[in-house]
């Protein structure tokens, strides 16, 4: 195999990895990186979404199909109601075949969830350190 090849299946091969996770894209090492959840679900086999690291200027695209949404919550504790106002912050609102982009303008920790009825609590959210 030439180092072209073997480039070419290593980079199919970390793209497989990528979508058995749920979690496409690169964490990036300088701004302007982007990472795209995709697809956005409910995790299969109750395996919640692995913590992700991102950089001040970074984006996060979610991709849906299926009703779901995204909102910003304040802790990985899953809200009794989704309403968009503080501290909840709707990015995407419900909907079929959807998606929704936040871009990082600060340091710290971000939450997403799904406001889908249950699917907060079945594990459908995710945690990024923005740094």
């Amino acid at each position: 195999m030439t180092r072209r090849q073997l480039g070419a299946a290593a980079a199919a091969a970390l793209l497989l990895l990528g979508l058995a996770a749920g979690v496409q894209g690169t964490e990036s090492s300088q701004a302007g990186g982007a990472v795209t959840v995709d697809p956005w679900k409910i995790p299969d086999h109750g395996s919640p979404y692995a913590d992700r690291q991102a950089k001040v200027g970074d984006s996060v695209t979610f991709k849906w199909s299926g009703t779901h949404g995204v909102y910003s919550i304040p802790s990985g504790d899953c809200p009794e109601k989704f309403e968009d106002k503080a501290p909840l912050k709707e990015i995407a609102a419900p909907k079929d075949d959807g998606e929704g982009t936040v871009k990082f303008d600060q340091k710290g920790t971000r939450w997403y969830a799904c406001p889908v009825d249950g699917h907060c609590d079945a594990g459908m959210k995710i945690k990024f350190t923005i740094s």
